[in-house]
């Protein structure tokens, strides 16, 4: 059952094109619609009009944060009370996707996320997104929970249907990579099967990842720990750890932090 602040966007053929007709659950006023020609990539300013323009694709917009959402049965849940803190680029090119964006986010102007089809985007509340460039390939997951931020460019690539989560409370700073693939398959030329496949990507509860850390696939970072700059993560970093280097190893245990100066 749809919430007050979804937007469910449904498909239906009109002539030789593709209409795309909204199904509003915002307040009225709150939020602009509008309709974009995908040959001339011009806007086409009423509906009425949009019904005799061929390959047009809905637009929903939050101020200066734009969903293009080309494809069917989507559901979007962004709430427009928060649009004047919300900023950048959402291109959803697939089917029957979730994408939630929580109360109290922020994003900015060059925030750029693509979602293909089946795929899940689930944002808490209280979250920073900063500039993220997000990637979530067909059937994979992200998760990012609450109060979570990202201080700059950070790049997250949950693909092969696999996820990428991130607790809540974490301080994830500039440069940060993580993905859930290789992008590209080592084979055994004896047997001929592929001997990398793609494993998910987890970080637990309050953790802080310094500048350009790179969590590869199968990551599993434990509440409280601290990823150095730098570090190449290819396994498991206990809860209260510090890890570094390349690869990364465990350089200090028992530790905890906070992001003041005491």
């Amino acid at each position: 059952m749809l919430q007050p602040n979804l937007i469910a966007v449904e498909a239906c053929p009109i002539g030789d094109g593709l209409h795309i007709r909204p199904t509003p659950r915002v307040p009225a006023g709150r939020g602009g619609l509008d309709f974009v020609d995908r040959e001339r990539g011009g806007p086409v300013l009423d509906s009425g009009r949009a019904a005799s323009v061929r390959h047009t694709f809905f637009i929903e917009r939050f101020m200066s944060l734009t969903i293009f959402d080309k494809g069917e049965n989507n559901v979007i849940d962004v709430d427009p009370r928060d649009q004047d803190n919300q900023a950048g680029k959402i291109y959803i090119n697939g089917d029957n996707n979730y994408i939630r964006i929580g109360r109290g986010c922020i994003s900015d102007k060059d925030m750029h996320i693509v979602i293909e089809s089946n795929g899940r985007f689930d944002v808490g509340d209280d979250v920073r997104l900063s500039m993220a460039n997000i990637y979530v390939g067909p059937g994979s997951v992200l998760r990012i929970g609450d109060r979570t931020g990202f201080t700059g460019l950070v790049h997250l690539n949950p693909v092969e249907t696999k996820a990428i989560e991130i607790g809540s409370d974490c301080s994830i700073a500039s440069g940060v990579w993580m993905t859930t693939s290789d992008f590209h398959s080592i084979i055994s030329r004896t047997g001929g099967t592929r001997l990398n496949p793609a494993k998910s990507v987890r970080v637990g509860n309050h953790v802080w990842i310094a500048n350009h850390a790179t969590l590869l696939k199968g990551s599993v970072i434990g509440d409280n720990a601290i990823i150095g700059a730098h570090a190449v993560v290819t396994g498991t970093v206990p809860p209260h750890c510090v890890a570094a280097g390349n690869p990364a190893r465990i350089v200090r245990e028992d530790v905890t932090w906070r992001s003041d100066l005491i």
